[in-house]
């Protein structure tokens, strides 16, 4: 968890800043799938089957949102929305919204499709009290899905993938040593440390893009 961060910020070094976000979607998919198939047991399904669904909605608006944008746009909203999503104070609302989940895969694509990062789903979880398996495993459920739809969206809406499949090829082949390697050094950490470093790490890339925006300001 927290890779497809740190490709992305990664990215900025050697890609088009319109090319990092809808490329990062086809190399994490790779490494979501193994960690399905890793964690499927732990996948908190009342949290991702709405979630799936309200996915189909965010990623049609989010794709068509991300053509429009500047790439200094793109990268100040992902650095804001990461930050946000980790030390924001919990808003309180008052009543019940139907449907949570749903409302908020459908929030969370969104934001992906537009900056490469949704958020909201890992911090939601980082805030639980769920074991770090069930966080992992849920996340990767979700993003797996949501990355095939917002693929489809930004082809949709003309990006060419071809310049890039060598890269793309080999990340995914990468990434299967990555989620393996990941797995074992899982079960060495305790749920706070695993919030705690994700936090820390997460901040600091949050801290790098803003750098990057500011650098072709």
């Amino acid at each position: 968890m927290g890779g497809g961060i740190f490709l992305l910020a990664i990215s900025t070094f050697v890609l088009p800043i319109s090319a990092v976000v809808p490329v990062n979607s086809t190399i994490i998919i790779a490494s979501l799938f193994f960690r399905l198939a890793y964690f499927h047991r732990h996948i908190l399904w009342n949290i991702s089957r709405p979630f799936a669904l309200g996915s189909v909605v965010g990623a049609m608006v989010g794709v068509q949102t991300f053509s429009l944008l500047s790439e200094f746009a793109i990268l100040v909203m992902l650095g804001f929305t990461i930050l946000a999503m980790l030390w924001m104070p919990p808003i309180k609302f008052r009543g019940n919204l139907p449907m949570p989940f749903l409302w908020l895969g459908a929030v969370h694509t969104w934001l992906s499709a537009v900056t490469g990062l949704g958020g909201l789903l890992q911090g939601y979880l980082l805030r639980g009290k769920h074991a770090r398996q069930a966080i992992v495993g849920t996340i990767a459920a979700c993003m797996f899905w949501m990355s095939i739809l917002k693929i489809i969206g930004y082809i949709w809406v003309g990006f060419d993938y071809s310049p890039y499949l060598n890269i793309i090829l080999l990340a995914i082949l990468a990434s299967f040593l990555g989620t393996w390697v990941g797995k074992r050094f899982l079960g060495y950490i305790t749920d706070d440390q695993f919030r705690w470093v994700m936090r820390l790490i997460l901040t600091l890339m949050a801290v790098r893009l803003f750098w990057v925006a500011w650098s072709i300001y």
